[in-house]
């Protein structure tokens, strides 16, 4: 009686051949497959590392132009203040009556005020000085 797999007169080497061969073959496959593990993990890590250099780099970005901007506005209030102190200068009213005099105008001392309902109309008369 022949055994199952082996060819009448056959010693059963060829079994154990192909025994070999079938291992090796799934050796191969567990590595590639192992390989195609650690190429998947290698291609992850390096995503993960791309984006967190893309965030790095925007919040970087991000930084720099808020710097930029508090400058802006710390020279936007200076200029401000400097603005202020401008108008109470040129506006004081001893500046103005010095301007207004030499213009040649005269100061008035009287008034006539007109009532028109809820408005008041202050009218300076300079014919009776």
């Amino acid at each position: 009686m022949a055994k199952r797999g082996l060819a009448p007169g056959s010693s059963g080497s060829r079994r154990v051949r192909r025994k070999k061969n079938v291992f090796k073959s799934v050796m191969q496959r567990v590595a590639g497959n192992q390989m195609g593990s650690v190429v998947v993990m290698m291609m992850i890590v390096l995503g993960v590392l791309l984006s967190y250099i893309g965030v790095y780099a925007k919040v970087t970005k991000n930084g720099y132009y808020r710097a930029n901007v508090t400058s802006q506005l710390r020279e936007a209030r200076e200029e401000n203040l400097r603005l202020r102190a401008d108008i109470q200068t040129l506006s004081s009213p001893d500046r103005l009556r010095v301007i207004a005099t030499t213009a040649g105008m005269q100061p008035c001392n009287d008034f006539d005020y007109l009532s028109g309902g809820e408005t008041t109309v202050v009218v300076a008369d300079a014919s009776r000085e």
